[in-house]
């Protein structure tokens, strides 16, 4: 009988708290780079195979985020007429000095550096057809780039892109619509990730929902997560809505829809919507709900350059503590009865001492 009781209050348990599910959600994530508004950026010729070259800049114009429409662009061809030393290439910008130099005289604020470290590319004409038993070949991009500060000719910031046909393919599914061609779509791809470092961008993330049983607005919830997987969080929101309201009582229905409120970037009604959950069925809620929701606000107020909410953070801002250097005491500084074999050492007890484990 007792095992018949254990499944009772299982099951008793389980339809009350449920489980959980995990959901893809998009996020803002903020610039590796904190670019000042307005800022004016001269690219420098990208160091490399001259003509990939010139498609990756080409890309990297083309993709400029409208987060950062303030930021004024001057490219290598406009650079170039400002450089003191006059070619009819523009391998003079290539150093560092001259580069910069000219810089100063477009007045920009930032110098742009790119180096093409690899390129694993295919002719178009060796490529042939792609068909179900002949996959496209899988080609890379490794670019480094790097951020020099015009007025103090110092490096500021440094980034390392690196992807492949399928990994652009599966992060960027929109360009397989306006670049049909593999290698203009992975040279776009990688421009794209190079922005990241002078702009905020929206990253794919995962959250966890949870799934009620056997509750009032249970189907109502369930057909939310639906949507959810769908990408569909507005529909999502009325649908966890409704449950709530339906039933107080359904923790999944709060908790979700703080989750759908987040997705539309209302993170102080996502945080009430939480803390309104009471005593003692908070208990049922997830964990790392509130840290989610937290760290998720601070990620997108660094993006748009916004300070911190009225109602302040859920959980404290990381303090970094100062660490202090210890120095290695000298053996000539040692009293010389510590050189006896087996003595304690100085700043030791005797159970610590006596305690330490004995290597023979």
């Amino acid at each position: 009988m007792a095992w018949i009781q254990f499944a009772c209050c299982a099951c008793c348990f389980f339809s009350f708290c449920g489980c959980r599910t995990t959901v893809p959600i998009y996020v803002w994530q903020p610039a590796l780079f904190a670019c000042p508004p307005g800022a004016k950026i001269a690219i420098a010729p990208i160091a490399g195979n001259s003509e990939i070259a010139t498609r990756v800049e080409q890309a990297f114009l083309g993709q400029k985020p409208e987060a950062r429409a303030d930021l004024r662009l001057i490219s290598s061809k406009q650079l170039i007429n400002y450089s003191p030393i006059r070619l009819v290439s523009t391998a003079s910008l290539q150093n560092d000095v001259t580069a910069i130099q000219a810089a100063k005289k477009t007045q920009a604020n930032l110098l742009l550096e790119g180096e093409i470290l690899t390129a694993r590319l295919v002719d178009p004409e060796s490529r042939g057809p792609v068909t179900e038993d002949k996959l496209a070949p899988n080609e890379q991009l490794l670019i480094s780039w790097r951020v020099i500060d015009v007025a103090t000719s110092k490096s500021v910031a440094n980034q390392l892109v690196s992807i492949d046909t399928r990994q652009a393919d599966k992060d960027y599914p929109d360009m397989l619509l306006t670049h049909p061609d593999p290698t203009d779509r992975l040279i776009a791809a990688s421009a794209r990730d190079a922005w990241k470092g002078l702009a905020p961008s929206v990253a794919r993330d995962e959250v966890k929902l949870m799934i009620p049983w056997l509750q009032i607005g249970a189907i109502q919830v369930r057909y939310g997560i639906v949507d959810c997987y769908k990408g569909r969080w507005d529909l999502a929101e009325q649908k966890f809505a409704r449950a709530a309201r339906w039933n107080p009582l359904n923790v999944a229905a709060h908790h979700n829809l703080a989750i759908a409120q987040a997705a539309r970037e209302d993170f102080a009604t996502a945080k009430e919507q939480l803390s309104d959950v009471s005593w003692p069925l908070s208990t049922q809620l997830p964990a790392e709900s509130r840290f989610w929701l937290d760290q998720r606000d601070r990620q997108y107020r660094a993006a748009h350059g916004l300070g911190k909410p009225e109602q302040g953070w859920l959980f404290p801002e990381p303090v970094s503590s100062e660490v202090i250097p210890n120095e290695p005491t000298s053996i000539e500084k040692l009293p010389l009865w510590t050189a006896i074999p087996f003595t304690k050492p100085p700043g030791w007890t005797w159970h610590a001492w006596l305690t330490q484990p004995w290597i023979f």
